[in-house]
Order: C-alpha cells, then structure tokens, then sequence
C-alpha cells in the first residue's frame, strides 16, 4: 500500500533526487538474490558498492545541502 502525504519534499528536493537517480549506477536485481529468487525478481537497483549509494541510504535526507 502507497500512502500520498504531500509537502514532505519540495520540488527542489524532488529534483535533486531525481537527478541522484539518473547519475546512479543501475545493476540487475538479481545480483542481490539467491538461486530461487533469481527465478522471479526482475528490476534494476542502485549498485550496492557505488558511492552513490551511499547518498541513498545515509546521506539523502540533507537533499544535497
């Protein structure tokens, strides 16, 4: 389920991300998956071992400031 709660980013914050997002570096999600999963999972994600990971995951909350 998807839960809309406007106001949370400004159209700044959506654009930088945005812009985070086509500098990423996108790997097959099956890299990420045992044998099993492999079978099923279909989707690209940002590269665990990328630095720009990282302002996923620890440092986007700032959105660039």
């Amino acid at each position: 389920m998807m839960y809309h709660i406007p106001g949370v980013l400004s159209a700044q914050d959506v654009a930088w991300f945005r812009e985070q997002l086509d500098a990423a570096d996108w790997v097959d999600g099956r890299a990420t998956t045992g044998a099993q999963g492999a079978q099923v999972k279909n989707n690209q994600q940002v590269n665990t071992q990328s630095e720009r990971y990282g302002v996923f995951t620890t440092g986007g909350t700032d959105c660039g400031k």
